[in-house]
């Protein structure tokens, strides 16, 4: 897997600031763009993998802070 989707918001488009005002405007809520799976279990699999990730994340910067500190 990339690693586009390492964060936990990896099913939300990050917009830019054009389109931010353009959503603003937006009133029908036409141009809500999401990132999408082929199927459920493919969704399923990106979000665990993506939370293991984070988790991972969080303990590997929680031992190098604590090794610095020695």
């Amino acid at each position: 897997m990339n690693n586009t989707i390492l964060k936990s918001t990896f099913l939300f488009t990050n917009p830019s600031f054009l389109d931010w005002i353009s959503r603003t405007l937006d009133i029908s809520w036409t141009l809500d763009i999401y990132n999408w799976s082929n199927s459920p279990d493919e969704a399923d699999c990106k979000a665990i993998y993506s939370d293991f990730s984070a988790v991972w994340d969080d303990i590997r910067n929680s031992m190098e802070t604590i090794w610095a500190a020695k």
